[in-house]
């Protein structure tokens, strides 16, 4: 369309000047063609290397067309330095005569900077050849990813998407447009690598020279280990993809421990108890102590002593109890302890717990009584935990603050007497009596006992006591108190002067606390108490008045008493030649109506008797109260030998006896065994 249009502008030109249809004067026939070119110059700008421009058109003309010789252009090149840089696309100047023709270009840069040629036409018109210069610039689009490697370091494969994502840059360093096709991560561990987001790809995939993008990477481990992956960006550039490598390590977290309690045991060892949480790995566990004026203790500096490692046994994410015991320590000194668990992971610790191994002295069932107009007696059990103990006797009006906060809350009494010495050093409770005189007739009072150790001291509850109007004592008041059992089972009823199995009544001083237990026979359970006590704990009674109890005993669930062999009975042999079978057996006793009773039966020969060949028969055994068992022993001779060197076979039995879960009984008896006479085969 161009050519056609220039082609019509140049007619109506030579129209103008009249110079068609006229006859050529013989000084224009005799003329040379003037070659005219539009552009003389082009710039193609920037082009990206290894790519291809739109091609560029160059129009020629001959301005003196009818005026004189045709032109008539031979060839059409591209010439200069730059020349392998441009393409000639189109070209229909050379195919012969025409008033306008077109020439097409293209840059396609092979190198990078500033490219340089010439369009030339050699043909027959004044000044051949002619150029049109052609220049311009090959651009490259270069990249680099930083930082190019990149340690995620350990994670925990719990908490997968819990670190923090790393960023990696995406740099332009070319003079040509970045285009980025993609961002993924590739290699063994991709998986492990996730892209959380990108400003390189979507509506940001072109980035300018000497611009940048960013891409967020997080590493959110499955599995424990080094794991390894690589980012890969596709794009224009040179040298593409680029690529970062990543690495990272899972790893669980280590054991979380936590100390609930330190229970001093004795005056020289403590039970630490608390929880680990082995977080789904195999972990063992341990105490860690030092005294607690220890660095250890104060700031966590230093090396504690340490109990032997436990396994744990479980590999979950769940917490355990554990209960570690500290021994050798010294009574009455300050420690610290904690609570620690390794695992694949490391070691996890708890919180330090200051202690002092030292055990109060136990001091209970305190009883008060008045005896008389101005005396009373005051009595408890006491305790001293293997320690030096004394112990004192506190009193007071009952309308007192230490009376009325039962003897305790940091209140004080009116009146004690001089601590006594309790004599013992051991861990027994030894009852123990203060006698009270100088008290007002006819007065309420309350006491406690106090105890004191090394360890510290503990105090009673408040006894309550009246003294008496005038000088009749109440000491000779006694209160009857009677003791039952009932159920369908059997046990019986014990405690001070006290021992019960049916029906019994005793008699005891009015003020006398009594504690009694109910012991179920070996086939029966205690079900309770009822009259004067409930539930099932000792019941402690102060007789006050005459009292009722009744103990609840249940049949079943007892343990039964053990399956016992009670002797073996003598053998008898049957045969002859060189095989016997000995008739052989047991008496015994299995628990009454335990159909799961047995009794396994082996035999041994003496060490030497090889030639005897010992097997058991069938082993028969009874049901009920009574069990007998029968078996026969197999005994092969193996030709002469036997019965020529011995008239007789020592075998030992080992006879083992079982019922349900019980323990297995086992009684072991040799026996010697007759053998019959063996013919001799070789006498004639």
């Amino acid at each position: 369309m161009n050519r056609l249009l220039r082609l019509l502008a140049v007619v109506g030109a030579l129209l103008l000047a009249g110079t068609v249809g006229s006859a050529a004067s013989p000084a224009h026939a005799a003329g040379t063609p003037v070659f005219e070119l539009w552009p003389t110059t082009y710039n193609f700008n920037d082009q990206p290397l290894n790519t291809t421009s739109h091609s560029e058109e160059f129009l020629v003309e001959q301005a003196n067309f009818g005026s004189g010789s045709n032109l008539e252009i031979s060839s059409v090149g591209l010439i200069g330095s730059g020349a392998s840089q441009f393409k000639i696309t189109s070209d229909d100047c050379t195919e012969g005569f025409s008033i306008v023709c077109e020439v097409y270009v293209s840059f396609a840069p092979k190198t990078t900077g500033a490219q340089e040629a010439s369009l030339q036409f050699v043909d027959n018109a004044t000044g051949s050849p002619q150029d049109a210069t052609l220049t311009g610039t090959g651009v490259v689009a270069e990249a680099s990813v930083s930082p190019t490697t990149k340690n995620f370091g350990t994670a925990n494969v719990l908490e997968a998407y819990s670190r923090p994502s790393q960023l990696f840059n995406v740099q332009n360093t070319g003079t040509a447009t970045l285009q980025i096709s993609s961002v993924v991560i590739t290699g063994a561990d991709a998986s492990q690598f996730h892209i959380e987001g990108s400003g390189c790809t979507g509506y940001d995939d072109e980035v300018l020279p000497s611009s940048a993008c960013e891409v967020q990477v997080i590493f959110a481990p499955t599995s424990t280990g080094v794991k390894t992956a690589t980012l890969s960006v596709t794009d224009n550039a040179l040298g593409a993809p680029q690529t970062a490598t990543l690495t990272g390590t899972g790893s669980l977290p280590p054991p979380n421990v936590s100390l609930s309690e330190v229970a001093v045991l004795t005056l020289t060892s403590v039970e630490v108890k608390g929880q680990v949480n082995p977080e789904d790995q195999a972990a063992t566990y341990y105490a860690e102590y030092a005294p607690e004026s220890s660095a250890w203790c104060r700031n966590g500096s230093g090396s504690p002593s340490a109990t032997s490692p436990r396994a744990l046994g479980f590999e979950d994410t769940e917490d355990h109890e554990v209960s570690v015991s500290i021994t050798g320590l010294t009574s009455g000194v300050e420690y610290c302890a904690a609570l620690v668990a390794t695992g694949a992971s490391g070691p996890g610790e708890s919180e330090r717990e200051t202690f002092t191994a030292s055990i109060l002295p136990l001091v209970h069932e305190v009883r008060a009584q008045g005896t008389s107009t101005t005396t009373a007696t005051v009595t408890a059990l006491v305790d001293p935990e293997s320690q030096s103990t004394t112990y004192v006797v506190g009193y007071d009006l009952s309308g007192s603050s230490y009376c009325e906060n039962g003897g305790s809350y940091g209140e004080h009494p009116s009146y004690a007497i001089t601590p006594q010495p309790l004599g013992f050093v051991d861990s027994v409770e030894h009852e123990v009596t203060v006698y009270l005189a100088n008290l007002t007739p006819n007065t309420q009072y309350c006491a406690t006992i106090t105890a004191a150790n090394g360890s510290g001291s503990s105090s009673t509850e408040a006894g309550w006591f009246t003294t008496s109007e005038n000088e009749t004592h109440v000491t000779g008041v006694n209160y009857a108190l009677s003791v039952s059992s009932n159920g369908n089972g059997a046990g019986t009823v014990t405690g001070s002067d006290v021992s019960c199995s049916s029906s019994c009544s005793y008699s005891f001083a009015a003020g006398t606390a009594v504690s009694l237990t109910a012991v179920p026979n070996s086939a029966s359970t205690f079900a309770g108490w009822s009259g004067a006590c409930s539930g099932k704990d000792v019941c402690t009674i102060t007789l006050g008045s005459s009292k009722s109890i009744s103990a609840e005993f249940t049949a079943g669930g007892g343990s039964p008493t053990p399956p016992l062999v009670t002797k073996v009975k003598a053998p008898s042999v049957k045969g002859s030649g060189n095989t016997s079978a000995v008739d052989t057996g047991y008496e015994g006793v299995c628990p009454t109506g335990d159909a799961t009773c047995s009794f396994a039966v082996t035999a041994t020969a003496p060490n030497g008797k090889k030639a005897a060949s010992i097997t058991i028969g069938t082993v028969t055994v009874g049901v009920a109260t009574g069990a007998t068992g029968e078996f026969t022993l197999k005994l092969n001779a193996k030709g002469e030998r036997l019965a020529k060197k011995a008239k007789a076979l020592k075998v030992t039995l080992k006879i083992v006896a079982r019922s349900g879960s019980l323990s297995a009984v086992t009684i072991t008896k040799t026996i010697a065994i007759r053998l019959p006479k063996v013919k001799n085969r070789h006498s004639s």
